[in-house]
């Protein structure tokens, strides 16, 4: 799995980045990993204090809505959350996806939201 992990962070999407850039070293008050392995999947992103999921999806995630909902049960199953999110909504509102990233945290540690 680790060559895997790795080849996916050397082919990040610009929006993985713009994301990443925004998440990385705890700037939401809680520190996420990426390309995170969790059983045999490989998530963009991934908290594991709050055993928080977050995908990007691009166009190729059209046409895998059966695989990509087995993948949020087989992952709901290990008690892990998912937030998905389509690159275009990265691209073009990114104010928003941190948002609603903040009001899952929020949730889940019952804590203020972050500004």
């Amino acid at each position: 799995m680790e060559w895997r992990r790795r080849n996916l962070r050397g082919k990040e999407t610009e929006e993985e980045k713009i994301l990443w850039e925004r998440i990385r070293n705890g700037k939401l008050g809680n520190r996420f990993k990426r390309q995170y392995s969790i059983v045999n999947y490989v998530v963009d992103f991934y908290c594991p204090s709050l055993k928080l999921a977050i995908e990007l999806d691009g166009q190729n995630h059209a046409n895998k809505q059966e695989y990509d909902k087995y993948r949020t049960k087989l992952l709901n199953a290990y008690g892990i959350n998912e937030i998905r999110f389509w690159n275009y909504e990265i691209a073009n509102n990114i104010e928003k996806v941190l948002a609603e990233i903040k009001a899952i945290i929020a949730i889940h540690t019952s804590a203020p939201l972050l500004d």
